[in-house]
């Protein structure tokens, strides 16, 4: 990925709900530490990929690689790596809505967080500063949007550690079946899928899903019917037929069940 470098040359300090003074993608430092004692007058997120220093309170800390690091508009910055390059992605920015979303997240401030991924965190600091640097006059609430889904995606970040996430394995499996629902599955084969026992698959699927594999495929089947059926030129067979049923008999039986109304009444 190329490195970004971005500084606002005149920052709208009078836009009060949110603003941007600068970005950057990872760039790359030699090995130092920066002490800013003051600063800078706004807030500074700062993902770092090496290990680094990073001065919490009156202590000077050693942290991880993927750690980022929040500081409000009256902190002091102090963080780097004296022993070996390192590399780091950042925004500068100030706004009343900053304090007021990391409060409603439950974003940590002044205490690294682990970011497993740092690819949302670089996806949408190259959108902001995309927003701000390819228009005369940047949309304030496209950049606001986009500050949000990012302190969005910290804050799920944030939440994965503490509680576990869906294996992969299930994971695959079931962007498998959102991919082929309309062809013939079977719990065998699925569980093959996963390398796991059916009993033990079923038990996984349901407790990650939170709905048995079949009834995930059944459900999956009859919400894409339901939209094909919205097309008053294409039959209820042809409907029944595109999502795996050519049975339009069997097809309308759990139709009904699931909807509660027949196809037919559908339209």
């Amino acid at each position: 990925m190329k490195t970004v470098k971005y500084f606002v040359p005149f920052p709208d300090k009078n836009s009060r709900k949110f603003n941007v003074s600068g970005a950057g993608v990872q760039e790359i430092m030699r090995p130092c530490i920066v002490n800013r004692p003051n600063g800078t007058n706004d807030w500074l997120f700062m993902f770092f990929y090496e290990p680094v220093k990073i001065k919490i309170k009156d202590e000077i800390r050693d942290f991880p690689e993927n750690s980022l690091m929040i500081w409000s508009k009256d902190d002091g910055h102090l963080y780097g790596n004296h022993s070996i390059q390192w590399k780091h992605s950042w925004i500068h920015c100030y706004g009343e809505i900053i304090p007021k979303l990391l409060k409603e997240l439950n974003i940590k401030i002044r205490n690294p967080i682990f970011i497993k991924d740092p690819s949302a965190f670089e996806k949408y600091i190259l959108s902001i500063y995309s927003e701000i640097t390819c228009y005369k006059n940047p949309d304030r609430k496209i950049l606001q949007n986009l500050f949000e889904n990012f302190l969005r995606e910290i804050s799920r970040s944030s939440a994965r550690q503490k509680e576990p996430g869906i294996p992969q394995r299930i994971l695959s499996v079931k962007r498998f079946m959102d991919q082929h629902s309309d062809q013939r599955l079977t719990l065998k084969k699925l569980a093959g899928m996963a390398s796991l026992s059916v009993p033990h698959f079923c038990s996984e699927f349901k407790k990650y899903i939170h709905t048995a594999p079949m009834e995930y495929i059944i459900g999956t089947r009859l919400e894409q019917a339901k939209y094909l059926l919205l097309d008053h030129n294409m039959t209820i067979s042809e409907a029944a037929a595109k999502v795996g049923y050519n049975d339009i008999f069997h097809f309308s039986k759990i139709f009904k069940k699931h909807f509660g109304r027949s196809p037919r009444n559908l339209r």
